[in-house]
């Protein structure tokens, strides 16, 4: 699987998902517990939309979950520690 897609490719991924999934991707509570998330372990403001980003691409299924730390750190600039914190949070409670 590629690590980039496009806007189509995510959609078209989507709307396959079943609709546990589809509404966990946009759901305002699991927004909330990103954001308390990142909150308790200073992630600076302008980070958190790439951290729901790679959330997002976990529920989808284009990221393995045993590599969302390593994403965080990679692609969301999060410190090693802060990272395996955030991805143990966010399996617990999204």
């Amino acid at each position: 699987m590629p690590t980039e897609y496009t806007k189509d490719q995510l959609w078209k991924l989507y709307d396959k998902l079943p609709s546990e999934l589809q509404e966990a991707v946009f759901s305002e509570e699991n927004a909330n517990h990103i954001n308390d998330i990142c909150e308790r372990h200073a992630v600076p403001k302008e980070k958190i939309p790439q951290i729901a980003k790679l959330v997002g691409r976990v529920l989808m299924g284009v990221l393995p979950p045993e590599n969302f730390q390593e994403a965080l750190e990679k692609d969301g600039g999060v410190k090693n520690d802060s990272a395996k914190n955030i991805a143990h949070e966010v399996n617990r409670f999204i």
